[in-house]
């Protein structure tokens, strides 16, 4: 049995979203392995103390940056998605919120 010719497939329309929190030690390697594959990563910087941001800025990444930390449930509303900020604490977005 012969395999067809493995070929790239491009992914311009796909975006990566990582929610960073004081993650300067790792978004070096996380965003360039990403970038590989997907050309378009958004990271989140929820307040990070640590020079998240400036690392962010280094990779060539996206960056959106919240003044202060606002936790998981605040992170969706500043992505690409356009979710806004849920109603409760268990739940990513509040367009999937039963809560």
């Amino acid at each position: 049995m012969t395999l067809p010719d493995a070929r790239p497939v491009a992914n311009d329309d796909t975006w990566v979203t990582i929610p960073v929190f004081n993650e300067a030690t790792v978004l070096g390697q996380v965003v360039g392995e990403l970038s590989g594959t997907f050309p378009n990563v958004v990271c989140v910087d929820d307040g990070s103390a640590d020079g998240s941001s400036a690392q962010i800025a280094s990779t060539g990444a996206h960056l959106v940056r919240h003044p202060v930390n606002l936790g998981s449930p605040g992170w969706p509303g500043s992505s690409a998605s356009g979710a806004g900020p849920t109603s409760c604490s268990s739940c990513w977005s509040s367009r999937s919120c039963s809560g």
